[in-house]
C-alpha cells in the first residue's frame, strides 16, 4: 500500500452559497500544502450537491501515511483545516434543526 484515501462530504448552509467557489479553492489549497498529502495524485475539492438541508462539498484526497494511526492523525488535521477554512470565509456548517408546530393547550 502506498496511499490511503480521505473521502468526505462536508455540508455548508444554503445561506453561504455565494462563498462556495472561494471556499472550495481555499480548502483545496490548504490540503495541497499539507506535507502528508500526495499532490501528484489529483486533489479533488468540489461543490457536489444540493442536499436537502446543505450544500455539499466533496473532498477526495490521498495521504502518504499508510499506517492506520498515522492516517487517522492526518485525516484529523485535514478535517480541522476544512473547518478552519469554512470559518475563515464566514460560512458555517449547519446544525440539525427541528421545527415543532402545533397549538399549546394548557391544561386548566
Amino acid at each position: 500500500m502506498t496511499h490511503r484515501r480521505i473521502l468526505e462530504k462536508i455540508g455548508v448552509r444554503y445561506e453561504d452559497f455565494s462563498k462556495m467557489k472561494n471556499l472550495c479553492e481555499e480548502i483545496k489549497q490548504a490540503i495541497v500544502d499539507h506535507p502528508a498529502i500526495d499532490s501528484h495524485v489529483p486533489v479533488l475539492v468540489f461543490f457536489s450537491a444540493f442536499n436537502q438541508y446543505t450544500l455539499d462539498i466533496t473532498m477526495d484526497v490521498y495521504t502518504l501515511a499508510t499506517r492506520y494511526d498515522h492516517y487517522l492523525a492526518v485525516k484529523q488535521e485535514i478535517l480541522i483545516l476544512v473547518y478552519e477554512a469554512i470559518k475563515s470565509k464566514g460560512a458555517e456548517m449547519p446544525l440539525p434543526t427541528m421545527n415543532i408546530q402545533g397549538v399549546l393547550n394548557p391544561v386548566a
